[in-house]
Order: C-alpha cells, then structure tokens, then sequence
C-alpha cells in the first residue's frame, strides 16, 4: 500500500497561475499560497504601485513572478493580457478570477445607486470573469488539467444584514451582490460546459474579511458569526489552494464557502 503525501497532492511545481487583483488584499495572499506550492505567478491588475510592491515582495522570496496591467473589463486589454502570459511561461494551469471593483456610489442603498454604477461594478466583478475565462480557456485546455477559482461572497449567497451597518459609514450596495450571485452561476456553467476540456471551475467564497473597516462594524459582524470574529485574509489561502490543485481533482461546479458559519445559522 502506498502511501497518500499530502504535499504531493498540493504541489504546484512547473505550473502558472494567473491572478486578477493580484495586487489587493486578498490577490496577494493567493500570489503568496500558489507560489509558495511551486507555481510561477501572473499577477494582473490596475494599480502600478501596488503591483510593483507585491511583485517585489514575492520575487525576495524567490518566486517567479510577472505584472501585467489589465482591466479586466476591456476585453482588448484581457486578450493582450492573456498573450503576453503565454509568450512569457508558455502555459496557463490556474485562473483566479479575484479583481473587484467599486464606485463613486459604492456603498449608496438601491434607491442611491445610479445606472451607471451598477453598470461600472458588474463590468468588473462579472463580466472582467467572463473575459478572462474565455482568454484563459485555450490555455487552459491545451495544458490539459486546468482549474479557474473564481472569488464570490456570501452575499452571492445570502443578503446582507442591515443590522450590521447601522450607524457604521458603509454598507453592501445591490451592485455587489448581483455580480457575486451572477459569478456563482457562471462557474456552475463553465464547470459543466468546459469539464469536456479537462478543466474544472469553483468558486471560492469568503466570509467578511477585516481590512480596518470601522471598529463598531467589525464588532457587530463579528456577533453575528457563529467563531465570533471577522475573517483573516490569509485564512483564505488554504482554500484557495485546494481548489487549484490537485487535491480537488474530482470537484468542480462547487462553491466553497469560508466565512466562520456565518451562512449556517
């Protein structure tokens, strides 16, 4: 009988992935997870600064990294993003669909969020999705064991509490929660459709993750979740790194939801 080495089945070596938002809070606690199982890393996003930061941190750390500046929601950009990560590794073995994107009126209710805002906040958290799949799809299929992770919320799954935001400057506008509901069915159709081509999509979907959000907020979520605190970024990386590797090579067209209980009551 042999034995089953867990590290084997979460090793990422002579693979790439590829991050949307690579330069946020969470693209760069994915960079950090996938690159540290052996993957080389494209990190894709907007912010320059950021980008450079984040690519220098990993590269310290001896990780193989390349930037690419894309917003995803220009489908001439994603095209020429996904070609120079082909000329540069070759391959493309995991796609994070991670970028996300606000407003002016982000955090406005319904009857505050004009047309377009709601129009600017799907482009990127749906439609940014849909583009990079269909780029990454032929990459994916030619490496012939690819796997998209797609990031939602748990409010693509349930609504928001109310309660919550209360005397806090922030709350979740519809925008946000259409998009993350919308990204959940694309996985589920993009895993049925494309499982033919060898690759499999999930979602990963986090709980709320503190990033110095008021403290009354904070306080207030973290009552209401059932380990009775407010998610770590980095408590998102060993999800993330299941999903993208082997160790899920039988699950696809899952949602994985991390978020403390949260959705369980």
């Amino acid at each position: 009988m042999k034995l089953i080495r867990p590290l084997e089945l979460y090793d990422l070596s002579g693979r790439v992935a590829a991050i949307t938002g690579g330069a946020g809070n969470l693209g760069a606690v994915f960079a950090r997870v996938l690159a540290g199982a052996g993957a080389a890393v494209a990190l894709i996003d907007v912010q320059d600064d950021a980008l450079a930061r984040v690519a220098s941190d990993l590269r310290k750390a001896g990780a193989d990294v390349e930037t690419v500046r894309c917003d995803v929601a220009d489908a001439a950009a994603v095209k020429g993003c996904f070609a120079a990560i082909a000329a540069r590794f070759g391959r493309l073995d995991v796609l994070v669909n991670n970028a996300a994107g606000k407003s002016d009126h982000f955090f406005s209710d319904l009857e505050g969020l004009p047309l377009e805002d709601w129009d600017r906040v799907l482009a990127t958290n749906l439609t940014g999705p849909f583009l990079c799949t269909k780029a990454a799809i032929p990459l994916l299929r030619a490496a012939g064991n690819g796997s998209i992770v797609n990031i939602a919320s748990i409010y693509g799954v349930v609504s928001p509490d109310p309660r919550v935001y209360e005397g806090t400057s922030i709350q979740t506008p519809p925008v946000y929660a259409a998009s993350k509901s919308g990204l959940l069915a694309l996985t589920r159709y993009v895993a049925v459709y494309h499982a033919r081509d060898g690759i499999r999509c999930n979602a990963l979907t986090p709980g709320g993750v503190e990033a110095g959000q008021d403290r009354s907020f904070i306080d207030r979520y973290s009552a209401r979740a059932p380990l009775g605190r407010m998610a770590r970024a980095d408590e998102m990386a060993g999800a993330l790194l299941y999903l993208a590797s082997d160790a899920s090579s039988y699950v696809t067209g899952h949602n994985l939801v991390v978020d403390g209980g949260w959705t369980a009551w």
